[in-house]
């Protein structure tokens, strides 16, 4: 099995013998949608999966809610705690399809600030099908002490992410 690494929004169409010709699964997973913020970044990103997924292959990602961008990047209560280091959301206030920003610090880390989108299930939907992808199946994260619970509904509140599963639009 071999690895890449690149700019989602610019991912060139894969050389036949540099990797695979074309991949069957492609994954997309811990924030990685929403450290896009910028408009047209989901439909670059979705057109690159798109040229290099192989039919009947499939991409899996995941957005973080509003529930999850409220608590995160929210201003005078957003904020994480871990350790030595300190996480403190910047927000005044946490709107659908906002971008967002956190500060990260403590002894041994530089501070540096995180920016972030949060992209509606429309958005998401619309930058999908206008990448010649679909989406096959949408299922709500959320966390009940060590266990991850995965759901059918997908819950911009009780969820902390929205799980999605995509492929080649049928024609």
């Amino acid at each position: 099995m071999r690895v890449g690494e690149g700019d989602v929004r610019d991912l060139p169409r894969i050389r036949p013998g540099h990797f695979a010709d074309r991949f069957d699964l492609v994954l997309l997973l811990n924030d990685v949608l929403n450290y896009l913020t910028e408009d047209g970044d989901l439909e670059r990103c979705f057109s690159g999966v798109a040229r290099n997924l192989a039919p009947g292959g499939l991409v899996c990602f995941d957005a973080n809610t509003l529930g999850l961008m409220r608590s995160n990047f929210g201003g005078v209560d957003g904020g994480l705690s871990r350790g030595d280091w300190e996480w403190r959301g910047r927000g005044e206030e946490i709107v659908a399809g906002g971008t967002f920003e956190a500060t990260l610090s403590g002894p041994g880390v530089e501070p540096h600030v995180h920016r972030q989108r949060h992209w509606t299930h429309e958005q998401i939907l619309a930058a999908l099908e206008a990448s010649g992808l679909s989406c096959l199946a949408r299922l709500g994260q959320r966390e009940d002490g060590e266990r991850i619970i995965l759901d059918e509904v997908a819950d911009e509140y009780r969820d902390v992410k929205v799980i999605y599963i995509g492929g080649h639009r049928e024609e």
